[in-house]
């Protein structure tokens, strides 16, 4: 059977390391098309399936993209066509369709089109999977600097404050561990006898909304 390879395809693979006509020609004749063409995205590259070699080869932003992209091409393909009749996945789980069959021609032109336009077909996911990536844990952060989450915002300073007034430090230690970041810092002095003035004074405080007397009345009265 005589296969027909779109002129985007076949241009495609005159330049390309890693893509022959013949393997798109296998594929088309083996869902017994008899044309065959491949989504491409913004750049005009081949989109895949094949996500995970942006995770390993390029920046996290750009396998975020892969991936929601990827999801969206899947998504709207078997929305149309759900038994894979005019659709499969080619070489490097590439798209490819049947051209000559109107319905998919019609989704895939919407897809590139979109493509076209804005290089994210569902940029709210990406931003999902791009959070997810770099935040691993609620102790790290891997994204750039300025990210909102905790970990970059937090003062590890402050954190000491909190432990020692939840009673959860040693203040006769010379470091702690930070509980956002798991970061082991040393207590500075000054900064440790802030926190214990601290807790004095949360204790007074405490005292006094309860109608008691503390002993900083006292010394407060005697200084009076």
């Amino acid at each position: 059977m005589s296969v027909e390879i779109s002129d985007e395809l076949t241009s495609l693979c005159r330049h390309s390391l890693w893509y022959a006509e013949y393997q798109f020609r296998d594929e088309a004749e083996g869902a017994e098309w008899e044309s065959i063409a491949a989504i491409t995205d913004h750049a005009g590259h081949l989109v895949s399936n094949r996500t995970h070699g942006f995770k390993y080869y390029g920046s996290v932003e750009a396998y975020a993209r892969g991936v929601s992209n990827a999801e969206a091409v899947i998504e709207a393909l078997e929305e149309e066509d759900p038994n894979q009749l005019h659709w499969s996945y080619g070489p490097a789980e590439t798209f490819i369709y049947n051209p000559k069959h109107e319905p998919i021609r019609r989704v895939v032109a919407d897809i590139e089109g979109q493509l076209a336009a804005w290089p994210y077909l569902n940029e709210d996911r990406a931003n999902e999977i791009e959070w997810d990536e770099n935040h691993p844990n609620e102790h790290e952060c891997h994204a750039e600097e300025g990210c909102s989450c905790e970990v970059s915002s937090h003062e590890c300073g402050e954190q000491v404050k909190g432990l020692a007034y939840e009673g959860a430090i040693d203040l006769e230690s010379e470091e702690y561990e930070c509980p956002v970041c798991l970061e082991d810092l040393p207590i500075e002095k000054a900064e440790l006898e802030k926190v214990r003035n601290g807790i004095a004074q949360r204790f007074h405080d405490d005292m006094k909304a309860a109608g008691q007397i503390t002993v900083m009345d006292i010394v407060k009265g005697q200084d009076a």
